[in-house]
This record gives structure tokens, sequence and C-alpha cells, in this order.
């Protein structure tokens, strides 16, 4: 066949391969628009540093959350640095623990007994008007390793109102209850909760993972679309809510918290056990993108 055109395949020519060519589909190309990269934090190389953060103690959390249960304060003390990343973890105490907004220190006289001391990192301070926000058109990753479930305590990413005045919207990945029972502080170490909370407006789906999301780290996204807000797990969008959107800018926040001696209510009330204490949620890194 030297010096003529190939011969495209047909039935009388599949006997001799070496006389044509075959035609092959070429599957069309999908051309994905790049990310932009806004900020990045990547806690196994860079240093981790409180001024690149808002350490809100509970009385800082009050701020956001005027009725907020102050038997789970947040303290400087359970966040921890390591090769691994950042460690959030829970533990308790009954002593003087340092006020993370002063040099001095105070003893918490408005709580009885035992209480909870928790890991929390806050994107933006709404008292003084520093930090970092999340506005419309980006999008937020946090890379996390979850601790075991089963427990009296949570883990949660979350996004929240930054500006004073009502305290939602709410954008929340919450690792805690079951198929059975959503709300119940514990349960299996695959469940996980995507809500969005506006005023009195809940919107929420549970998902069984076919994995434990306590033995990898994983990574967890809010896509903030003009057009509507989205839950992703390792780039899988898992849940979408379009009506209510926020429209003012956002504060970031990773914690871990206390739950409730029951199922559902008075949320942080829950004092630690010793099997509960030193319970970690270890984050990677945590990038804002521009969509």
């Amino acid at each position: 066949m030297i010096g003529k055109a190939p011969t495209v395949c047909t039935s009388k020519y599949l006997k001799f391969p070496s006389m044509c060519i075959f035609k092959k589909k070429i599957p069309p190309v999908i051309i994905t628009p790049s990310l932009v990269s806004l900020w990045s934090k990547d806690f196994t190389k860079d240093q981790f540093s409180w001024n690149d953060f808002s350490p809100l103690s509970g009385k800082g959390m009050r701020g956001l959350y005027p009725d907020y249960q102050e038997r789970c304060i947040f303290l400087k003390d359970n966040v921890l640095q390591t090769k691994e990343g950042l460690e959030l973890s829970v533990s308790t105490g009954s002593a003087i623990k340092s006020d993370w907004q002063s040099n001095g220190y105070y003893t918490f006289d408005w709580l009885k007994g035992k209480y909870n001391f928790c890991g929390q990192i806050v994107s933006w301070n709404p008292i003084t008007q520093t930090g970092r926000l999340l506005y419309p058109g980006q999008k937020i990753s946090w890379v996390v390793k979850m601790p075991p479930l089963g427990y009296t305590y949570f883990p949660a990413l979350w996004l929240f109102r930054a500006l004073f005045g009502p305290q939602q919207p709410e954008v929340d990945f919450e690792l805690f209850g079951s198929e059975s029972n959503p709300y119940q502080i514990g349960g299996p170490s695959n469940y996980m909760k995507f809500s969005y909370h506006y005023r009195d407006t809940h919107y929420s789906k549970g998902y069984t993972f076919p994995y434990d999301l306590s033995t990898a780290f994983h990574t967890y996204s809010f896509v903030w679309n003009v057009k509507y807000i989205a839950w992703e797990v390792d780039g899988i969008e898992m849940f979408r809510v379009t009506d209510h959107l926020p429209i003012d800018p956002m504060l970031w926040i990773a914690n871990m918290q206390s739950g409730s001696e029951t199922s559902y209510y008075p949320a942080y009330t829950h004092v630690f056990t010793k099997a509960e204490e030193g319970a970690k949620m270890i984050i990677k890194s945590v990038n804002i993108y521009q969509l």
C-alpha cells in the first residue's frame, strides 16, 4: 500500500488489518476552569501563627452566640502543630486557665465543677474586625483527618456571618449523628451532616460514607457560588442549597466541641470522660480559591 492513501477500515478489510487504519473515537476535550489560589496554609510545612487566626475564647464566642454555653471553653492550649498538621484536641479541667483576651487570668466563676477545653481556630475576630473573610465567588477547602466517633464530642468545619447582628446564616460540616438519629451527638465515624441555617429555616442532609473518615485525610470544601452553596468531600458534591444565600462576608471556623448529656439539648453541657480526652481533629491544610 506504499504510495497510496491508507484505507479506511470496513468489514471486508478486517481480515487484513495491515491494509487499513482503524478509526478511533476520540473523546471530546473537557476544559475545566482552573481555580485561582487566593490564600493557602500548609500546616505540615508552614509555621502556625496566631497572627493568622483569631483565638476566640468562650467569652469571645458569645459575640457570635449570645446564649453560648460556657462549659465548652476554647483555649490555645488545645491547638498544637505537629508533623501531621494542626491538632485541635479536647480535654477537661477545673483550675485557672489563661484568658485569650488579656494577659491575665480568670477563674470561670460562673462554672461549677469540671468543664471542657477545646481546640479552635477562627479566621476573623468580630470584636477587633481583623482577620480573613470568605466572599461570594470563592471556595474554601480543608484537608482534615477527623477523630473517631462514638463519643460525646464532635468536630465541625463551618462558615458564619462575620458582621454583628443576626447570628445566621451558618454553613456546616458536622461529624455527628447516624442514619437512625441524625441529631445524636456521637455516632459512627463514617456519617456526616451537611447543614445550612438561615434564621428559622434549616436545610440539612446526612450521608453514610463507605469508609471511616477518621483513618485518613479527606478534603472538605464549601463552594460559595453566586447562585448556590455546595458541600464537597474529596471533590464530589454532596449537598447544595440555592435559597436564602448569604450576601455578607463570612468568617470560617474549625473546632472540636462538646455535645449534650441528652440526645438533643442543651448542647455543650457534657463533660468529657477519660476515654474522650485527647481526641483530636488534624488539619493538614486550608486553601481559599477564586471560582
